[in-house]
């Protein structure tokens, strides 16, 4: 009798798996929350999958063993182009259809491509094509969601032109580079604390120091901060005389859709640029 309850749940166990990677096999996968927002604005009406678990950085997370047999199996792969696996998944994928960000390129001035209009705009066409040929009758529909989003994302980069005639040129983050891609159209550079886009360690009271000092002598008195992390030095830094403020860069999840995104951290950069 034991025997016959132990065989008995064994097949359960194979059935369960058998069926969810079937349903994995039919699904859309998107490898991080900023290009789910994207992806959802044109496949409303479609399953969407998200790799990216929940508090994990984008730059931080690998697929689990279960997710690599459900990428394998997927019928359309969606990442950013600037993943770390992105080899392995290709090699994965040989036969199958993998779209990117990163359009075949290699080499980023920064990985955070989301924020690279052009990549944006060509991904959306691209994704278009993909359902208009599969699903012929539908594409009207896929198109007209493509040009309301498109024409969402030419309104806010219309917006940005803004910065132009900002009094300051340069946003400073405490972290790692996040918006060269935003914001280099614009004249505005970006000086992160960081170099790389990984931060790992604890801050030291000699580097806050050496930040507030550089701060200080170059006349600023807001900084930004999208890492979690770096919410705690908020009241150090408002001792010194320098406002701390959030901006959203993606990596992690946030409330709204990909343009509410790029409107509030306008309107952030607009504070510390000095803009009228």
């Amino acid at each position: 009798m034991k025997e016959r309850v132990k065989i008995f749940f064994l097949l359960i166990i194979i059935l369960s798996i058998f069926f969810v990677n079937s349903s994995w096999a039919q699904k859309i996968i998107v490898s991080g929350y900023a290009l789910e927002k994207i992806v959802k604005e044109i496949l409303l009406d479609q399953e969407i999958a998200l790799l990216q678990a929940s508090k994990i950085d984008f730059h931080s997370y690998e697929p689990t063993p279960s997710q690599w047999n459900s990428l394998k199996n997927a019928e359309l792969v969606i990442i950013v182009g600037t993943e770390p696996w992105i080899t392995k998944l290709l090699s994965l994928r040989k036969n199958k259809i993998t779209l990117t960000l990163s359009q075949n390129k290699t080499h980023f001035k920064d990985p955070h491509l989301w924020f690279d209009w052009n990549a944006v705009e060509s991904l959306i066409k691209t994704l278009i094509f993909y359902f208009k040929n599969k699903e012929p009758k539908k594409a009207s529909l896929y198109e007209n969601r493509a040009t309301v989003f498109l024409n969402q994302i030419q309104k806010v980069k219309t917006d940005y032109q803004a910065l132009k005639k900002c009094k300051e040129k340069r946003i400073y983050l405490l972290g790692h580079p996040v918006f060269h891609y935003l914001l280099k159209d614009f004249g505005i550079e970006e000086i992160a604390i960081f170099k790389g886009h990984i931060h790992e360690g604890e801050i030291s009271l000699k580097t806050l120091s050496q930040i507030i000092t550089q701060l200080k002598k170059n006349k600023i008195k807001i900084i930004y901060y999208t890492d979690p992390e770096f919410e705690r030095f908020k009241n150090f830094f408002n001792s010194q005389g320098i406002e701390v403020l959030k901006v959203l860069s993606g990596d992690l999840p946030w409330e709204g859709d990909f343009i509410s995104l790029l409107e509030k951290n306008l309107e952030k950069f607009k504070i510390g640029l000095q803009c009228e």
